[in-house]
């Protein structure tokens, strides 16, 4: 049998539940020289010990004499934050009290007069279930915190979410720099959240939207009676927010009449709404973003140099997603589990061919083209698991023909076969489990796109 305890390293934490001193100790013996082992005899003092040592593992005896019974006790410890593994310890043969300890959350049982050896390698197992639940939770901590999908494990972003850190508290101007689809507008929000402007309004307008002709209402809004026989107030998007964050969506794609409107408010810091006779203060930060070169554009006379000195008082540049891979998988599984839960497709995953895919694609639309795939893939999708098949046939660009579609299909997938038949030396059964599909329509595909087959 394979042993699964831990590798060298922070050893796994057992607590032991069990009211007999003698196979307490005798187990302490058997396990200490492997894990870090406590002991506790009853089930409040497991309760204090899980929260004072932080077990991986607890082996928990199913018949305490405390009062509380096993299964209840088992309750109690899987209710705790984070809780450990529990391998239920019984001395009694027969399948009920075991169904009923895994209904309740167990990892699994053992006889008390187990062979220690294996008893250890359970240990193992649940350590390495316990390790992924903890990953797990911390990358929902993660979501959580930095706001859905702004998933950051790669130290490209790692380095750029310290540079909001310490820009956000401050009142300088930002200017979110990266092609179409990298989360641009997740990072203003971010900026803003960490702001002292959190508590007020995150207002986002699209540059690109506002026509020229209605850029004063647009922005600054107009008092009742602006035009004649007209008692409508209307709000613009520099008072809507007031004491929070106008987020200026592409600036690079304003007109340079809405420019210089933008560039007006940023030097004065107040605005005038239509048929004000008062200015109002602009107690608002700006966060822009841009997908242009900026610097470009005021060479070639398309923006004003002036706004784009106000606005670049301190720059977020963001890489594309092919250049920080370590945030594709997360990113992928996020969307997996967020469009599953919509329809009601809990529990899918990737299997490990559709992960590699996912890491080697180019995604030249970013985090929105990711998106868009794991999202037609759930749809795609039959079983529990992903393939890589269900994401090669969301992938095709906007404007595209159905035979060029067709095409980019058919490419993606010889490609893909191309790269399992030389990782895999054409060995078509080891191929078929890298690919999640079966032996048969391996060898299918393999003659279909002219790869020999290898050793069996």
């Amino acid at each position: 049998m394979t042993d699964h305890t831990p590798e060298p390293g922070p050893r796994c934490r057992v607590l032991i539940v069990d009211d007999d001193p003698a196979f307490s100790g005798d187990m302490t013996l058997l396990l200490g020289d492997r894990f870090e082992v406590t002991v506790a005899a009853d089930t409040t003092g497991a309760l204090a010990k899980i929260a004072e040592v932080r077990p991986d593992v607890v082996l928990l005896d199913i018949t305490l004499k405390d009062g509380v019974d096993g299964f209840v006790a088992l309750a109690r410890i899987k209710a705790v934050e984070s809780p450990p593994e529990v391998i239920m310890l019984t001395g009694m043969q027969g399948p009920g009290a075991v169904v009923q300890a895994i209904k309740g959350g167990a990892f699994h049982y053992a006889m008390k007069d187990a062979d220690p050896g294996e008893l250890a390698n359970l240990i193992g197992l649940a350590s390495e279930r316990a390790a992924a639940s903890r990953r797990l939770a911390s990358l929902e901590t993660q979501l959580r915190r930095l706001g859905g999908e702004l998933v950051v494990y790669d130290p490209l972003m790692l380095r750029i979410m310290k540079d909001v850190e310490k820009v956000a508290p401050t009142a300088a101007t930002v200017l979110v720099i990266g092609e179409s689809g990298t989360g641009k507008e997740l990072v203003a929000r971010r900026v803003h959240e960490l702001s002292a402007r959190a508590a007020g309004p995150f207002v986002a307008i699209s540059c690109g939207a506002v026509a020229e002709a209605q850029a004063e209402l647009e922005l600054f809004g107009q008092v009742r009676g602006a035009i004649p026989e007209s008692t409508t107030v209307r709000t613009g998007f520099f008072a809507r927010a007031l004491g929070g964050t106008l987020y200026l969506d592409e600036v690079g794609r304003a007109s340079l009449a809405l420019q210089a409107k933008l560039l007006r408010v940023l030097e004065s810091r107040e605005f005038l709404p239509v048929g004000a006779t008062a200015p109002v203060r602009a107690d608002t930060r700006v966060v822009a973003s841009a997908s242009h070169d900026l610097q470009q554009m005021c060479d070639e006379g398309r923006f004003l140099k002036e706004l784009f000195y106000r606005l670049n008082v301190f720059s977020l540049v963001l890489p594309p997603l092919r250049k920080r891979r370590d945030d594709i998988v997360p990113l992928a599984e996020h969307f997996l589990e967020v469009f599953g839960a919509e329809m009601g497709r809990t529990g899918l995953k990737f299997t490990a061919a559709a992960k590699e895919f996912l890491v080697r694609h180019e995604w030249r639309g970013n985090v929105r083209d990711l998106r868009n795939r794991v999202e037609r893939a759930v749809i795609l999708t039959d079983g529990d698991e992903v393939h890589v098949d269900a994401l090669l046939a969301t992938h095709f660009d906007q404007g595209m023909t159905i035979t060029e579609m067709d095409a980019a299909i058919e490419s993606a997938r010889e490609d893909y076969l191309a790269r399992l038949h030389r990782a895999y030396a054409g060995n078509v059964t080891r191929s078929a489990k890298a690919a999640g599909i079966t032996r048969e329509a391996m060898s299918r595909l393999f003659k279909r796109y002219g790869l020999s087959e290898g050793n069996v």
